[in-house]
């Protein structure tokens, strides 16, 4: 799934695995991949959210993190894209 989380970006992947210390540590090495290769000035991957406790969102709340300026304004959560029959990877 591609998700508008307000002012960034949530890519949302099914994944089979269980929530236990050495499947932390997979998922962790797996997102420093695209935080080495695509985090810059500009824009970076969040690594932390590691835990399968922490990383959901409720899709349609209000994201009011930060200020509300006219370039980074409150908005919806929102899905942008998604399949219709979800896969499992892992």
């Amino acid at each position: 799934m591609l998700v508008d989380l307000g002012n960034r970006a949530h890519l949302l992947y099914r994944i089979d695995l269980p929530n236990d210390d050495a499947s932390r540590a997979l998922v962790t090495r797996c997102l420093n991949v695209p935080d080495v290769r695509f985090s810059d000035g500009t824009a970076t991957v969040y690594i932390a959210d590691y835990n399968a406790t922490r990383i959901w969102k409720l899709y349609g709340t209000m994201s009011r993190t930060g200020d509300n300026t006219a370039d980074r304004s409150y908005r919806r959560f929102a899905i942008l894209k998604s399949p219709l029959e979800p896969g499992v990877i892992g």
